[in-house]
């Protein structure tokens, strides 16, 4: 009975699709409106999508094991890029056990240049 309401608040703990707020860029040598850049990562399948005005610049998988990794897409002829890495931001004891809190976060860049910072 222990076993099983410390495995549902575990799991519950863990999390599952987060979306990251919106950011504004705008490409060098880019004479249109800025660009919206967000994204949405679910943790249970380490899927990231970088969405640029909605549309999904960036789909992918990153490590199941510590959530880093860099995919590559397009968007309107412009490379863009997600480098992203796990960081710890505290934790929390469930009886004698540390489960660590973590946040992912991706640098996007557009053509190499930096274009946002998600945190999920």
């Amino acid at each position: 009975m222990r076993f099983a309401v410390l495995f549902t608040l575990l799991i519950t703990l863990i999390g599952c699709a987060t979306t990251a707020p919106p950011q504004s860029y705008r490409p060098r040598d880019y004479s249109g409106p800025a660009w919206v850049i967000t994204g949405n990562y679910d943790s249970m399948s380490h899927t990231l999508t970088v969405l640029i005005n909605g549309d999904p610049a960036i789909e992918g998988k990153l490590s199941a094991w510590d959530g880093s990794g860099s995919l590559i897409g397009k968007h309107e002829g412009y490379t863009v890029m997600a480098n992203c890495e796990s960081i710890q931001k505290g934790g929390t004891y469930i009886g004698r056990v540390y489960v660590p809190q973590t946040q992912e976060r991706c640098t996007v860049l557009v053509d190499n240049e930096m274009a946002a910072t998600l945190l999920f």
